[in-house]
């Protein structure tokens, strides 16, 4: 694909993710740093180099590898960017300021974002993540993640699902039980019986709170089901105990 097309930023960047997921940072550089001479859209050149060291700063364990920094990438993002203002790569930088825990400076990006042509679910979310960090009052990240909720087009689906488990997690360390267990019925319904135990633990807890044994019983018995040999004698003796 390179052969074919040297000017095009695709070809280098996926041959990085491969190197990079191999191990082999010190080529993925390599590719990226041939992008950045030869791609025709310095733009794009610059923010995919700073999407490969963002996925292995983020997802990687290595710490041998140390000519990748969060600020190294960020400066990639930044660069892109000035050439081209696209909302994803503003979008990036901002994602990179909160890994750096420069969380006032995320969160200003993100609320930018909310307000352009960007307001999308994943930005009202961080927008609540950063504000939990900050110690912000729980009723304003609340909004934020009603806002999350609210900008999911309906009929959700699984890729809404994180959002509304979030939400249901937050209404219930604020015991609003209700509004939790609506939350974790609507999770449980699109991720089609396939969610974890430890969720099946969570709403059996909220169950618990509402009064609800039935439905708690059946909860905590599936947890039991569906858990691994660790965690399956506790599921079981909290069933026993109800």
């Amino acid at each position: 694909y390179v052969a074919l097309f040297p000017h095009d930023v695709d070809g280098y960047s996926m041959s990085a993710l491969r190197k990079s997921s191999e191990g082999d940072y010190a080529g993925a550089d390599a590719d990226m740093q041939t992008a950045l001479r030869q791609a025709d859209n310095k733009a794009e050149a610059h923010a995919e180099y700073s999407r490969v060291m963002y996925q292995k700063l983020v997802y990687s364990d290595d710490s041998l590898y140390t000519a990748w920094t969060f600020d190294r990438a960020l400066d990639e993002s930044e660069k892109a960017y000035k050439i081209d203002p696209q909302p994803a790569y503003r979008h990036r930088i901002g994602q990179i300021l909160f890994s750096k825990r420069e969380y006032v400076k995320a969160c200003d990006v993100f609320v930018e974002l909310s307000k352009s042509a960007m307001p999308n679910s994943e930005v009202f979310f961080e927008i609540a993540q950063c504000k939990s960090q900050l110690g912000s009052p729980r009723e304003e990240i609340l909004a934020q993640l009603d806002s999350a909720v609210a900008h999911c087009r309906k009929p959700y689906s699984q890729a809404d699902a994180p959002y509304i488990l979030s939400r249901g997690q937050f209404r219930d360390a604020m015991n609003n039980y209700r509004g939790a267990l609506a939350d974790y019925n609507v999770y449980d319904t699109l991720m089609v019986g396939r969610a974890s135990a430890d969720f099946y633990y969570t709403r059996y807890k909220c169950e618990v709170n509402l009064r609800q044994f039935q439905p708690a019983l059946n909860d905590i018995a599936h947890a039991a089901y569906i858990a691994g040999h660790d965690m399956q004698p506790v599921y079981l003796a909290e069933m026993a105990s109800l």
